[in-house]
């Protein structure tokens, strides 16, 4: 089955305990025909399969911001609204709160009510027919993202600032923006906005909790202007919202990040690849070499260890996969790629590739690297 033509729209049943659209619902849900996102929101159960994981938890936070509309949207979730790209779906909304109480997470549920697992495995099929339904894949699609609570950061905690000319808090409410849901694949969520901090506060909060690889990414992303502003960012305004950082260090990590970041990484996968090769002990790279074919032409490689006559290339899936833009078929898109790097091998340069399953483990990247002579100025030890 394709993919419907139109996008399907978030329900919401009334808070009205006696309103019998919220029995319609729940008999729809139960019959595997709806997902329950939130208490009284509701989509309809194909859209929710057929949507790409990445729109998933973006849904999610349209359902709670229809519950809730003064929610204030942080962290992972708020990256995701501006435009961020991850290097995984989050599993969780991210809020804000204002006691101790409703911190952490919220466990996941099943958002399928009474339905056999028969009519969720016809879904999977229907949505994905190439697949083989497997029991992980059910429990995976059909698990909730449900909320995670974050108090505020200390300097901005209302409870905290009750006396001065302006207090901290003020700069804090006046910062907040309302941003519209980007158009999703196959769900409706026009005209839902979402109550968001500043781009700014929201990296310094986030980038020191993640791992290096996703910190760096976050922080190449933001220097190259690849989110919803659309603008370079500079060190000077991340600065502006420096009393977010909690600790010496949390301002060390969010440091390093940033001395790793390079505008120049196309991409998550390219930023993830620079960090692990820093990790691994080889030489650092130069990014986005422009080279001139002997046709004329011209190629940009994604890494190049020039003294050495090495090209790396990140093989992201998104260049096969997004090829239909650009008026070819995937295997076009292969060829079209294979000429390139014969191409750059005629120049007199070794070509090495690898993937996403290469920075999963990086004794495979290690393995690329090393056996294809990339100079090191260190052996890095790996558990």
């Amino acid at each position: 089955m394709t993919p419907p033509r139109e996008t399907s729209p978030l329900l919401v049943a009334s808070r009205d305990g006696d309103d019998p659209s919220a029995l319609t619902f729940g008999r729809a849900t139960d019959a595997g025909r709806l997902v329950r996102l939130r208490q009284g929101v509701y989509l309809d159960a194909l859209a929710w399969v057929q949507s790409p994981a990445w729109e998933r938890p973006l849904i999610a936070a349209a359902a709670q911001a229809l519950r809730q509309p003064k929610a204030i949207f942080c962290r992972e979730t708020a990256l995701l609204l501006h435009g961020f790209s991850l290097l995984q779906p989050p599993s969780h909304v991210d809020v804000r709160v204002a006691d101790n109480a409703n911190t952490g997470r919220r466990p996941f549920r099943s958002m399928t009510g009474a339905a056999s697992q028969r009519r969720l495995e016809d879904l999977l099929s229907a949505a994905k027919p190439s697949s083989r339904t497997r029991r992980q894949d059910l429990t995976r699609i059909f698990q909730s993202i449900p909320n995670r609570g974050f108090r505020y950061p200390g300097p901005f905690h209302p409870a905290q600032h009750s006396s001065g000319a302006l207090p901290v808090t003020v700069r804090y409410a006046a910062g907040l923006i309302d941003i519209p849901l980007p158009e999703l694949s196959c769900a409706d969520v026009s005209g839902i906005t979402l109550r968001t901090e500043p781009l700014e506060f929201v990296l310094l909060d986030t980038v020191h909790r993640l791992p290096q690889p996703a910190a760096v990414a976050l922080i190449d992303a933001f220097r190259a202007g690849r989110h919803r502003l659309r603008s370079a960012g500079t060190e000077e305004d991340l600065n502006r919202w420096a009393e977010v950082l909690p600790s010496m260090r949390a301002r060390s990590r969010t440091r390093r990040a940033w001395d790793l970041s390079d505008a120049r990484a196309e991409n998550p996968g390219e930023s993830f690849s620079r960090v692990l090769i820093h990790q691994l002990g080889y030489d650092p790279p130069d990014l986005q070499t422009k080279l001139t074919l002997h046709d004329g032409t011209i190629a940009y490689v994604d890494f190049m260890w020039d003294s050495a006559g090495i090209a790396g290339e990140f093989d992201g899936d998104q260049k096969y996969l997004k090829a239909a833009s650009f008026g070819m078929t995937a295997q076009e898109a292969v060829l079209k790629e294979k000429k390139r790097e014969d191409a750059i091998r005629r120049l007199g340069y070794r070509v090495i590739r690898w993937d996403w399953s290469s920075l999963q483990d990086p004794r495979r990247l290690d393995r690329i690297l090393n056996e294809a002579g990339v100079p090191r100025r260190r052996r890095a030890s790996l558990v």
